[in-house]
């Protein structure tokens, strides 16, 4: 059984874990299978570091592998005035 399964995402740690990095927590998950969440407040124009996660009932934590995001600039990037 998983008592807690989320997401950790870092913009230094190349391998991000619970303990030093920001997360999202999805709770319990009574079985295995894949899982999906959105994440906020994340940056734009950076590249992050995200690895799945989930917590069993005995406490081991065990981590997908890494994964990498760059969030994307929304509006006006460069103005260049021209005649």
């Amino acid at each position: 059984p998983i008592k807690e399964h989320g997401f950790v995402w870092s913009r230094q740690n190349a391998m991000p874990e619970i303990e030093n990095s920001e997360k999202n927590q999805l709770g319990a998950k009574p079985e295995t299978g894949t899982f999906t969440s959105n994440l906020s407040s994340l940056k734009k124009g950076t590249l992050y570091y995200i690895r799945a996660y989930a917590t069993s009932n005995d406490g081991k934590t065990f981590y997908g592998n890494t994964q990498t995001l760059v969030t994307k600039e929304q509006g006006l990037v460069l103005y260049y005035p021209f005649n």
